[in-house]
């Protein structure tokens, strides 16, 4: 598993007037379409919803924020309080990052 946690966001309706907070989200799984996220469930995720993911440190990915679409999402088993989210990136990565 990797030990990475990243700041998400729900993208609003209007570009750059983003006042929704940034949450953990842990990095379970990352390929160069997408990635899949440990969260907390306190606010649900649909399928379609337009997330953000803050990857300022990762430099190795080259793009401070990252835009994601949810594919699919649960609720962790025997842990009411995290879900999971499968995430696709609006733009596959164009070189492996180093996460170490």
């Amino acid at each position: 598993m990797l030990a990475v946690t990243l700041p998400l966001r729900r993208f609003t309706a209007a570009p750059g007037l983003d006042h929704r907070p940034w949450q953990p989200a842990d990095l379970l799984d990352l390929s160069s379409c997408g990635a899949a996220v440990l969260v907390q469930a306190i606010q649900p995720f649909e399928t379609g919803a337009e997330l953000s993911l803050d990857c300022s440190g990762l430099a190795s990915l080259g793009r401070s924020e990252l835009e994601a679409v949810v594919r699919w999402s649960q609720v962790a088993a025997h842990l009411d309080d995290l879900g999971v989210l499968g995430l696709e990136f609006t733009q596959p990565l164009a070189s492996w990052p180093s996460i170490s």
